[in-house]
């Protein structure tokens, strides 16, 4: 196992080399279970995808907290991940994190074919 410092996952906004910290692409299920293996003592969920492939699972961030890894959530699907999983030591910063309403997009029934009822601020 690597003695890594700390990966983040984001989107392109967020792209770049800062000392320390390794950006990765937005995760998606298993990359976060991925990072836990490959040995970084924090990781940074920002960005996920969704809709073309499996989410983040909210069983790989347990399991990594379990080993003494810390966890941040912001901004998007990060922050999301954070509401769920603070019970569990998980860390949410930002103002998505503190109200996700933010980016929340109210649906209609499916029987009326899931009109769009709200914007996402």
């Amino acid at each position: 196992m690597q003695d890594l410092a700390i990966v983040v996952f984001a989107g392109p906004r967020l792209g770049g080399l800062v000392v320390g910290v390794i950006f990765r692409q937005p995760a998606k299920g298993g990359d976060i279970a991925c990072a836990v293996m490959e040995g970084f003592h924090a990781i940074g969920a920002i960005d996920g995808l969704f809709e073309t492939c499996p989410s983040p699972w909210h069983k790989e961030i347990p399991r990594g907290l379990s080993k003494g890894i810390a966890f941040f959530g912001a901004a998007s699907m990060g922050a999301l991940r954070a509401v769920e999983l603070e019970p569990f030591g998980m860390i949410g910063t930002g103002r998505v994190f503190e109200g996700d309403d933010e980016v929340a997009v109210l649906h209609g029934p499916a029987e009326i074919g899931c009109p769009t009822l709200a914007e996402a601020l």
